[in-house]
């Protein structure tokens, strides 16, 4: 991280990183993506405590669901991959 050692000596500023609502909850078949949520949020938490005396303040942005075809697009991707576990299957397509 190059940018921290450059705002330390000013003693003020924002680091502001965006994740999403995923990193608060989860839902079946993005455990994944949530997980990746997750992380976001103890790092900028861990990062936040850290700082707390440097005059450095630390945000997170976690936007709930926005309407693209970023869904469509995962779902699609998953519906091409067979599932090659029959359990895991019945799990998530219990019809087949």
């Amino acid at each position: 991280m190059r940018l921290l050692p450059a705002m330390l000596p000013h003693g003020e500023g924002r680091i502001v990183m965006t994740s999403s609502v995923m990193g608060l909850i989860s839902t079946p078949g993005r455990g994944a993506y949530a997980a990746s949520k997750y992380a976001l949020e103890a790092w900028s938490d861990a990062l936040r405590m850290e700082l707390r005396h440097t005059g450095i303040k630390v945000s997170l942005i976690e936007p709930g669901p926005i309407r693209t075809r970023f869904t469509d697009n995962v779902n699609q991707t998953q519906r091409d991959k067979p599932v090659e576990n029959p359990g895991h299957r019945r799990t998530f397509h219990p019809r087949s």
